[in-house]
């Protein structure tokens, strides 16, 4: 899992991180698309230049830790495929745009700020 990691990262945005930078993986999240994702955490050095794989990602942004744990996103319950799941939305205004965080990604990013405040607390 953590070699698919880090061959995704490079190939879809050039990201190179050395297998001594993962901390560890989140909770699996169930898609819409019925396939199951384990997110990966790690310690990135940045900066780094990147290199988009465009048919695969469209932009790359960032958002300071500290912000994220600030921010309160705003929930749905929806019912997919005959499961009630809270959808999670969060939003990051920077001087050009306003960027929405939500979906799988807002639910791992969820999941990655709970296990963040066990730790701060």
């Amino acid at each position: 899992m953590l070699q698919a990691a880090r061959r995704e990262t490079a190939e879809e945005i050039g990201l190179d991180v050395p297998e001594t930078d993962f901390l560890g993986t989140l909770h699996d999240l169930p898609s819409p698309a019925r396939y199951t994702v384990t997110p990966i955490v790690g310690v990135v050095a940045w900066p780094q230049p990147l290199t988009l794989q465009t048919a695969e990602v469209a932009e790359v942004f960032t958002v300071p830790l500290a912000a994220l744990l600030a921010m309160s996103p705003r929930q749905e319950t929806r019912l997919l495929e005959g499961q009630r799941r809270t959808i999670y939305f969060y939003r990051h205004q920077t001087p050009t745009a306003e960027r929405l965080i939500w979906g799988l990604t807002g639910s791992a990013l969820e999941d990655f700020l709970s296990v963040v405040r066990t730790l701060d607390g």
